[in-house]
């Protein structure tokens, strides 16, 4: 007689989960922690950065918004709002990390360079070094709610099998704002 086991379930909490660790979910992850959160942050590649390090190396929006629904209609026009409007403060947030970031792209104030792969380095250091956790080759399965439908944290599964993780707050950030 065999008998199954039940898979082996890892239990963890952090104040905030992220889902993706490209330019969003880094971001993401930072800020959380400046503001005083116990971060964890969970990526399904086998290494961080997402598109973001494999990009051209720019963070930049069109110069007015109707530009921007212009260019990506199929795109939520409220997630674009906030992405054109929090630009500014973007660039100002990574400027004093003192993150590397290029200057401004000829008189465009909505355009700056990156070098990709040591923009994902640089950042997730400054997330390990505020004692964050990344999780690798960890993918999301489901968001976890409560009786409430209240999002309560992430179902992952990592090299070490199945990870519930219970969270205040879950950032999914996984890309693919324009065509949202």
């Amino acid at each position: 007689i065999v008998s199954a086991q039940a898979p082996t379930m890892q239990e963890t909490q952090a104040d905030v989960v992220v889902v993706g660790s490209g330019i969003g979910g880094l971001t993401a992850a930072v800020r959380a922690q400046k503001a005083g959160s116990r971060v964890i942050v969970i990526e399904k590649a086998f290494e961080p950065g997402g598109t973001t390090a494999h990009s051209e190396g720019s963070v930049w929006t069109a110069e007015r918004y109707e530009d921007m629904r212009s260019d990506a209609p199929a795109g939520s026009p409220e997630v674009q709002r906030a992405v054109f409007d929090a630009l500014p403060e973007a660039f100002k947030f990574y400027e004093a990390l003192d993150a590397p970031l290029g200057a401004a792209r000829g008189t465009s104030t909505r355009s700056r360079s990156i070098p990709p792969v040591a923009w994902v380095n640089f950042m997730v250091g400054a997330f390990e070094r505020a004692k964050g956790s990344l999780l690798v080759e960890t993918a999301m399965l489901q968001l976890l709610t409560n009786r409430q439908y209240e999002v309560i944290g992430v179902l992952a599964e990592g090299p070490k099998g199945l990870v519930r993780i219970l969270a205040k707050a879950v950032v999914i950030a996984t890309g693919g704002w324009a065509g949202s």
